[in-house]
């Protein structure tokens, strides 16, 4: 009787545990996505001022070259 008690105080223990633990990936996940989503937003920006300067830079150039 008291070793069937133990068994199911542990069960839910690990019950709670694994509840946690799933909070734990579902708040990791979402962190993670919204990281992902940051990056992202930064590449762009990053690629649009680079194309910028590369347009600015070939514009300079024709200028020059047309004097």
């Amino acid at each position: 009787q008291e070793e069937l008690q133990r068994a199911q105080a542990e069960i839910r223990l690990s019950e709670e545990l694994n509840k946690q633990t799933q909070k734990s990936l579902e708040s990791a996940g979402i962190s993670y996505n919204a990281y992902e989503k940051e990056a992202e937003h930064k590449i762009k920006v990053k690629t649009r001022q680079r194309n910028l300067w590369v347009i600015i830079s070939g514009g300079l150039l024709v200028g020059l070259l047309s004097k």
